[in-house]
Formats: C-alpha cells, sequence, structure tokens
C-alpha cells in the first residue's frame, strides 16, 4: 500500500481455521515504499493454524506473526531554542512521500550530525502530519541557532496496538519450528508499541533451529528485556500465559502491563507435543495426542480435559483451564465451531 490515505486500522480476524500456509502474520507500520498512514489497532483472536511452513511454499524461518517498522526518511535541518528542538525544511528521500504523517504524541526518531540532537521515544510536541514540518520536541541542551542537517524517520513506534490472544499454531514437523513473534528490521531504538501476546500456544516439529521463538533481528531468541528490549517497546508489553514449546526459558521473561517477570511465571516450554499417556508439563496435551501433524479432524488440536474428554484423552492437558480468563490455553474450539455455522452465513454465502 503506497498512498498517503491509506490506513490499515481496527482489524479484528477471529475464529478462523488455516492450515498448509508457509508463514501466517505480517504487519507493518507503515509502508516501506511510498508514505502510508501507521498501522494501529489489530486483533487476531482465536485462531487454529496447522501444517504451518510447508515445504516449497517459502524460504527462510517460518513467521507465525511478524511486526515490522518500515517507514520513510526525511532530510531536514534542525535548531534548538529553550530545550526544544525543531525540524524545517524537510524533504522526503523517496517518492511518493509529500507529508511527514508524524502528529503530536508520535514519537520522533533523527539521527543528526550534532548528535545532541538525535532522538528515539520523544514525543513531537507540534507536528501537522499532512505537511512536512516544522515538527518540535523536547531536546535538552543549548541553544542552537545555525541549523543542522538531520535524517528523520516517521517509522519509530509502528505498529501499535497489536493484540494477539487464544491462538493456537502448530508447525509442520519439516520446518521444525517458527518464529511465533518476530522483527526482522530491528533494532531500532523501541518498536512497536502496546503488542499484547496471551493466552496462546506455539507448537513445533521435532528438534530445533535458527530464527525460532521469539525472534528480534540479530538478538536472537528470547523476550529477556535485554533481547526483545532492543525491538519492542517494554513499558508497554505484555506477554503472559503463553506455551512456548522446545524454547529455553532462560532465555524468557513474561511481562504484565511492561512490568518484566524473570523468571516467567505463566510461560511455559513443554518439551513435546504428544504426551503418550497421562499429560504433563512436559507435553502439550492435543486431543489427537499429536498422532498426525496434519489430522483430518482440526478438533485433534483440542486440549484434553480429563479421561474420555475428548474422547481420546487420558488425562487433563496441563494447559486446559490455565489461560489468563480461565479457559484453555491455544484456540478455542467451541467458538471456533460456533463460527462456522450455516445459520450465520446468508443463503449466498459459499457452501459451508
Amino acid at each position: 500500500m503506497e498512498a498517503s490515505q491509506t490506513a490499515v486500522r481496527d482489524i479484528y480476524f477471529a475464529n478462523n481455521l488455516g492450515a498448509h500456509s508457509y508463514n501466517i502474520f505480517q504487519v507493518s507500520g507503515r509502508s516501506g515504499g511510498g508514505e502510508s498512514q501507521a498501522t494501529q489497532r489489530i486483533d487476531i483472536v482465536n485462531n487454529l493454524f496447522w501444517d504451518v511452513g510447508v515445504p516449497g511454499y517459502g524460504s527462510g524461518s517460518v513467521l507465525q506473526l511478524g511486526l515490522g517498522t518500515q517507514g520513510q526518511k526525511y532530510s531536514c535541518s534542525a535548531t534548538r531554542s529553550q530545550s526544544i528542538a525543531t525540524l524545517n525544511n524537510c524533504t522526503c528521500n523517496s517518492v511518493p512521500c509529500p507529508t511527514t504523517g508524524i502528529a503530536p504524541s508520535d514519537w520522533v526518531l533523527t539521527s543528526c550530525a550534532d548528535t545532541s540532537f538525535n532522538s528515539s521515544r520523544n514525543q513531537a510536541i507540534t507536528s501537522d502530519p499532512n505537511t512536512l514540518g516544522p515538527l518540535t520536541y523536547a531536546n535538552p541542551g543549548l541553544d542552537v541557532s545555525i541549523p543542522v542537517s538531520c535524517t528523520l524517520s516517521n517509522a519509530q513506534g509502528w505498529p501499535k496496538d497489536v493484540t494477539y490472544l487464544h491462538n493456537t499454531t502448530v508447525s509442520n514437523t519439516v520446518s521444525q519450528g517458527v518464529r511465533f513473534v518476530g522483527n526482522a528490521q530491528g533494532p531500532v531504538s523501541y518498536y512497536p508499541r502496546n503488542f499484547t501476546m496471551v493466552d496462546s500456544i506455539s507448537s513445533v516439529g521435532t528438534g530445533t533451529n535458527t530464527g525460532v521463538g521469539w525472534f528480534c533481528n540479530g538478538i536472537g531468541d528470547g523476550s529477556l528485556s535485554t533481547k526483545a528490549g532492543r525491538c519492542w517497546d517494554i513499558p508497554t508489553l505484555n506477554f503472559n500465559h503463553f506455551v512456548a514449546e522446545g524454547r529455553n526459558p532462560k532465555s524468557y521473561s513474561e511481562y504484565l502491563g511492561g512490568v518484566e517477570i524473570y523468571p516467567p511465571l505463566t510461560l511455559s516450554f513443554p518439551s513435546k507435543n504428544a504426551c503418550g499417556g497421562l499429560p504433563d508439563a512436559s507435553c502439550v496435551g492435543y486431543a489427537g495426542d499429536f498422532a498426525t501433524a496434519n489430522p483430518s479432524d482440526y478438533h485433534d488440536f483440542e486440549l484434553c480435559h480429563g479421561p474420555g474428554d475428548p474422547q481420546a484423552c487420558a488425562g487433563a492437558s496441563y494447559f486446559a483451564g490455565a489461560a489468563s480468563d480461565g479457559s484453555d490455553i491455544g484456540a478455542l474450539l467451541n467458538a471456533i465451531d460456533q463460527a462456522r455455522l450455516k445459520l450465520q452465513f446468508n443463503q449466498n454465502s459459499y457452501p459451508q
């Protein structure tokens, strides 16, 4: 999307089934080409994906949810008065981008010949997003009246308000795992903002490979603030009640309202899908006991609730009833079943 009027906002993707793909979601803060409005308020709720990472459908690390920065850069001149920096005479370094798209309170990312003007998370004080400036932001220091050259980016802090809730992803056994969340453009200070990943499961095939789990470009696997903090805004991060199969607990913190908790209390790291009997914390505990990574009935990915519930279960999954809301961690298949009822579609809908 490379039109300045394009806005990707208020998207609700819920109660879906997906299978036999390579990657799943990629959410960019802005377009990497011509200017677009910033992406915000994306909800991904109660979806089941399996057989993800099918060979031949893609390349590189398998991506469950990618959050990218992207955006445009501008050449500007900067001055400072009374600890307020002003950017003037901004020119976009790519086309088409006739405006900055930066509004008051948006983060300002600058790289300047005088490094005292550099900014990574200062908010714009005054800025008309429909113009090329001027733009002001708090910038303590001595007054500078001779203009300094700066590069301004509008990518900082986006996407914003992305929520990933009650989803289950099961990788193809050949792929041996996915990046359940990744930022391939980072690290560039802190982004995205207000990210929530809660009550979900990421199941992998046997073994491990590089570039899986929680991924920040150039940093490696893990949600510790020393890792994830290079690519995410930690003060607005929520990451808890999550099953990260096969990951190393020592590389993971959980976050509640931006507060880092280590060691994590509600993150789990089972070593396998199949339990082969009574479930415990070392296995996920699907109803189908992972007899096949590509079952004919998606209900095989329901968590066991006890002997015979569902029918093939010998005991209750450790993660049944363990979500933050008291329900199961992962996709709630009853809600997906209800969403697929023919009565919810009109007579012209595609046959069910």
